[in-house]
């Protein structure tokens, strides 16, 4: 059985949320919330496998609150595995692309069926039984980005660096363009893959396989020279030993400066 929890300002749709879990014989709900805080305080202390999540709450947003739960170091969930599966439910088909990104087994558009309800409850059954590969797998290929008023999928091997900007991040991309964003930078590591992106300096972040040379603590980046700051330096530099590209685009440059082991051994020797 799964163990669920449920999160809505509408005691109402908490009712029927209820009803339909009772009908599908494979889903029981243990307590239902009307509050963030009330749903934030029961996940720390309490382990469950689901949650039903309305995006529009009072106090924060469901995609506030969800993004907050994925959060290391928060109490609700130590490691990714721990963490529960959400499905969201709501009226608004806005957020439908960012729930890709938090990872959400289903997204239901209110006023949903019985029976669309019993598909989404069989995709986080056949997901905890390991038959079925979340609905966002591919996801991690792509960084998803607010532009103005809509959302922007970025393909990850296209990102050359990203620079912060006062309140904004500059992403900068292989063609030359650039997108700016209102983020942070902090926020922005943690939507990418650890494995292959790097902060360097309090202003850059960037893809360890796009690296070309490292010289006088500047890493080259095509015609960029990036600082790397010493607060950096041991977490870049251990990257850079265990790097195995993950794009098929990168090229050794024909150019480099110096080679990224032997940088390693000067920057330690020197």
């Amino acid at each position: 059985m799964i163990q669920a929890i449920a999160l809505d300002a509408d005691p109402s749709a908490l009712a029927i949320l209820e009803t339909f879990c009772q009908q599908t014989g494979i889903v029981a709900i243990a307590q239902t919330f009307t509050h963030p805080s009330e749903a934030r305080q029961y996940l720390r202390y309490n382990p469950v496998d689901l949650v039903f999540m309305e995006i529009n709450l009072p106090t924060e947003s469901g995609i506030d609150f969800w993004q907050s739960i994925r959060q290391p170091g928060t109490g609700c969930s130590e490691t990714e595995s721990s963490l529960p599966m959400v499905i969201f439910t709501t009226a608004s088909s806005e957020y439908a692309l960012i729930s890709y990104e938090l990872q959400a087994i289903d997204y239901l558009l209110k006023p949903f069926s019985s029976g669309r309800f019993a598909q989404a409850v069989q995709k986080a059954s056949n997901y905890i039984n390991g038959h079925l590969q979340p609905s966002h797998s591919q996801s991690t290929t792509y960084l998803l980005v607010r532009i103005d008023a809509g959302l922007v999928r970025v393909k990850l091997t296209d990102i050359a660096w990203i620079e912060a900007l006062s309140n904004y991040l500059k992403i900068h991309l292989v063609d030359q363009r650039y997108l700016v964003v209102r983020r942070t930078m902090k926020a922005m590591l943690s939507a990418l893959p650890a494995t292959d992106f790097v902060r360097v300096h309090r202003s850059y972040i960037i893809p360890i396989h796009r690296v070309q040379s490292v010289q006088n603590k500047r890493i080259r980046i095509g015609e960029k020279l990036i600082p790397l700051s010493a607060n950096y330096e041991e977490e870049f530099y251990a990257l850079v030993r265990t790097d195995q590209p993950s794009s098929q685009n990168f090229t050794p440059s024909s150019h480099r400066q110096l080679p990224l082991q032997q940088a390693y051994g000067n920057a330690r020797n020197g």
